[in-house]
């Protein structure tokens, strides 16, 4: 699938390279670097039936959003995981675009990765259950490479 996707000009623009990648399930999660001109980071969500590529600020997003999902999925009771409201983390812009994390706040184990357009167009993907589980596998992949090369200080 990867290399298709490099076929048809979907993935990484030529003047980026990986930084760091995870794989979890039918997920994967990657970091890439650009190699030439100013220095940019894209991450890239990749799962059995959608593709999200976006600039992000710095690789500690990549961090931020696994403390994001984890705070969520460990709140040690139903009421301090599901408050009724919607709990948000911008991911970056992409181009006219943004990229959000939204937590349902109506369920304990529900999130959305948000795409918002110009004007009213907006994408919204599910992550729940074994599809939510598996993106914090790959998180973590990623955000352990990223300490190893130095890229992330390393939790002490």
């Amino acid at each position: 699938m990867t290399a298709k996707r490099r076929e048809n000009g979907r993935r990484k623009p030529s003047a980026c390279a990986l930084v760091a990648n995870g794989v979890s399930g039918q997920w994967e999660i990657a970091l890439d670097e650009t190699v030439e001109g100013a220095q940019r980071w894209f991450a890239q969500i990749d799962g059995p039936l959608c593709y999200v590529y976006f600039q992000i600020q710095q690789p500690r997003v990549i961090e931020d959003m696994l403390l994001f999902l984890q705070r969520h999925l460990s709140a040690p009771t139903d009421k301090e995981r599901s408050t009724g409201q919607a709990d948000q983390m911008e991911l970056g812009p992409n181009g006219g675009n943004s990229v959000t994390l939204l937590w349902d706040g109506e369920t304990n184990d529900r999130c959305f990765i948000l795409i918002r357009g110009k004007g009213e167009f907006r994408a919204r993907l599910c992550l729940a259950g074994t599809d939510l589980n598996d993106v914090v596998h790959a998180l973590h992949q990623v955000r352990d490479e990223l300490c190893e090369e130095g890229v992330l200080a390393k939790a002490s």
